[in-house]
């Protein structure tokens, strides 16, 4: 019975250690991430003044010429962009009727949902997409009564 006891006790301690050692290392990536972060945060400032003196004419180091240089094209790219994205997004879909469907040679069939005309032998009208086999739609059935 001593022996069950030490292995559990055993077990016990190691499992308080495991879960110890988890949080003091979970804690210290945090603080980690936390640094990081702010040094991303200082550089991002850092580059930022760099390039506003850039685009007041003042003096840089040679080596950071090329990157402003880069980041002011990306950002004329960007702005481009933009005003093309707001051009789409203000475009409306055409108004009026859709051209009507010019049938291949054959004999033609008229669509029943839209009247369109469509070649011989076609499953499905080129304008509205319904379903030429079916043939037209038939109301459903009237739900049966139950007998008196």
């Amino acid at each position: 019975m001593m022996d069950f006891m030490d292995t559990l006790k055993r077990g016990v301690d190691r499992a308080g250690f495991e879960l110890d050692r988890f949080l003091r290392a979970n804690r210290v990536k945090s603080q980690l991430g936390g640094l990081r972060s702010q040094a991303d945060e200082e550089m991002r400032q850092i580059g930022e003044r760099v390039f506003e003196q850039f685009q007041r004419g003042d003096s840089i180091h040679q080596d950071l010429r090329p990157y402003c240089e880069r980041i002011a094209q990306l950002r004329t790219d960007i702005a481009q962009r933009e005003s093309e994205l707001e051009a789409i997004n203000r475009e409306s879909a055409p108004q009026g009727p859709a051209e009507p469907f010019e049938a291949e040679p054959g004999e033609p069939s008229s669509c029943p949902g839209c009247g369109a005309t469509a070649p011989e032998g076609a499953t499905f009208c080129p304008r509205c997409g319904a379903n030429l086999k079916a043939g037209p739609e038939m109301p459903p059935p009237p739900p049966e009564q139950a007998a008196p």
